[in-house]
């Protein structure tokens, strides 16, 4: 009986695989379109967009860290472990700062060595996204 149950199975699978191709020839030309949801049409513009948004969300973010190192700075009272946590935290805001404007930077000199790289004609054209 488990011998019948294997061949039924090896011959099902055998039939199915036979049978599926004859499934995805049921239609023969598609006619829908994929319209594109986001404003970006190239991969340059795409990560454009995504350094925008990260710019703009880590610029913030440094200024809260820095409102709040100077708030820790100004309840220290003399304190000088406070003092201390209060110039770390200060620092630690300042140099994230510094790594979040150094990528604005390291982004524009990777373009500008790729466009001196190309030939003029398939040159990354930085003002063509929208």
């Amino acid at each position: 009986m488990k011998f019948l149950k294997g061949k039924k199975a090896a011959l099902f699978f055998i039939l199915f695989v036979i049978i599926l191709p004859v499934f995805s020839f049921a239609q023969g030309e598609i006619t829908t379109t994929l319209e594109n949801p986001l404003s970006a049409d190239t991969l340059f513009c795409f990560l454009k967009d995504m350094l925008d948004v990260f710019l703009t969300i880590g610029v913030i973010i440094a200024v809260i860290f820095m409102v709040y190192a100077g708030f820790l700075y100004v309840t220290a009272r003399g304190n000088d472990t406070q003092l201390g946590k209060a110039k770390t935290a200060f620092l630690g805001a300042v140099i994230g700062t510094a790594i979040i404007m150094g990528v604005w930077v390291l982004a524009k000199a990777i373009v500008g060595t790729i466009n001196a790289i190309r030939a003029p004609a398939a040159a990354i054209i930085i003002t063509a996204c929208p």
